[in-house]
C-alpha cells in the first residue's frame, strides 16, 4: 500500500514538473522572442487605406487588422481563428435582415385586417375637443404714485443685485488667479529639486530604450502635408527635421504652406521584445524617486485643492 502511494506521488510530481516546465518555456518565449509586425498605408484625396499585421512565434500567432470601414480585425493561432470581426458584422447584417422581414410581414397583416374589417376603423374616429369658454378679465386700476414708487423699488433693487453679481465675480476671478500661482510656483519649486532632476534623467534614459527597442527597423514614407496655416506648418516641418536623422533617407516629407493637406504613402516593419519594454519599465516604476515625486504631487493637489 506504501509502495503504490509513493509510486502515484512520483507520478504527481512528475507530471507537476513538466506542466512547470511548460510554463516556464512559455513565460520565456512571451518574454524573449519578438513579435514581428508591418504597418502599410496609403492616403490619396478622400481614400484611405491601413493595414497592419503582426506574426508571433515563427506565425504561429497572426493578427491582422485593415481599415477603412467597416473594417476587419483577424486573429488566428496556427490554422483556428480565434476572432474574426468580418463574421459578426455578417451576423449582425443578417440578424437586421430577419427583423426587417418580420415587421414587413406583420405590417402586411395588419393591411389584410384593416381591408376585411373597415367598419372598425369607422366607429374608432375621435372627437373633436371642446373648445374652453373664454373667461372674462377684469384689469385692476392703480394709482400713478403706487406704480412710480414699485417701479423705484424694483430698479433699485435690480441695480444692488448686479452690483454684487459683479463684485462676486472679480473676486472669484482673483481667487482663481491666486490659487493658479500658488500651484505654480508649488509645481516649479518641485520641479527644480534635484531628486525630480535625476527622475527626469532616469524618465529619459529608459523611455528612450523602449523606443528604440519598438521603433520601426524599416520604413519608407513619401508624405504631402499642410495645416493650412504657414506658420504651423512650419513649427510641424521643424520638428520632422530634428527627427530626420534618425527616420532614414527613405522618408521623405513635402510641406505645403498653403492649404491643409495629408496625403502619400508609408510602409514600416519592426520587432517588438516584451522582456526590453517590461525590463526598463520595472526599472522605472522601481525608482523611489518616483514614488516621492507622486507623493508630492498628491500632497500639493490637496494642499491647493479648494
Amino acid at each position: 500500500m506504501l509502495a503504490l502511494l509513493l509510486k502515484i506521488l512520483s507520478v504527481l510530481g512528475i507530471i507537476l514538473l513538466l506542466v512547470l516546465c511548460v510554463l516556464l518555456l512559455f513565460l520565456l518565449l512571451v518574454l524573449f522572442f519578438p513579435v514581428s509586425y508591418q504597418i502599410q498605408g496609403k492616403r490619396r484625396g478622400s481614400e484611405t487605406y491601413l493595414c497592419v499585421k503582426g506574426r508571433w512565434l515563427f506565425g504561429a500567432l497572426r493578427l491582422a487588422a485593415a481599415y477603412p470601414e467597416p473594417g476587419n480585425l483577424k486573429v488566428k493561432l496556427l490554422w483556428i481563428t480565434l476572432f474574426d470581426s468580418a463574421s459578426g458584422a455578417k451576423d449582425k447584417a443578417s440578424g437586421t435582415g430577419k427583423k426587417e422581414k418580420e415587421t414587413a410581414a406583420e405590417k402586411t397583416v395588419q393591411t389584410k385586417e384593416r381591408e376585411e374589417y373597415p367598419q372598425a376603423e369607422s366607429h374608432s374616429g375621435k372627437y373633436p375637443d371642446k373648445e374652453a369658454p373664454e373667461g372674462d378679465f377684469s384689469l385692476e386700476e392703480h394709482s400713478t404714485e403706487k406704480s412710480f414708487e414699485s417701479f423705484a423699488e424694483k430698479l433699485q433693487g435690480f441695480i444692488l443685485a448686479k452690483y454684487e453679481k459683479i463684485l462676486y465675480t472679480f473676486q472669484g476671478f482673483y481667487d482663481k488667479i491666486k490659487h493658479i500661482w500658488e500651484n505654480i510656483s508649488y509645481y516649479k519649486a518641485i520641479l527644480q529639486e534635484k531628486d525630480t532632476r535625476l527622475l527626469l534623467a532616469h524618465f529619459r534614459k529608459r523611455a528612450g530604450k523602449i523606443l528604440k527597442a519598438v521603433k520601426p527597423r524599416r520604413i519608407k514614407a513619401d508624405i504631402l502635408f499642410g495645416t493650412g496655416s504657414p506658420d504651423t506648418t512650419g513649427y510641424v516641418f521643424g520638428i520632422y527635421g530634428m527627427l530626420s536623422p534618425h527616420l532614414g533617407k527613405d522618408v521623405a516629407v513635402t510641406a505645403d504652406f498653403g492649404q491643409a493637406v495629408l496625403e502619400g504613402e508609408l510602409s514600416a516593419a519592426g520587432r517588438i521584445t516584451t522582456f526590453c519594454i517590461l525590463r526598463n519599465g520595472l526599472l522605472l516604476a522601481m525608482d523611489k524617486r518616483l514614488w516621492l515625486l507622486i507623493e508630492k504631487l498628491k500632497a500639493g493637489r490637496t494642499k491647493n485643492g479648494r
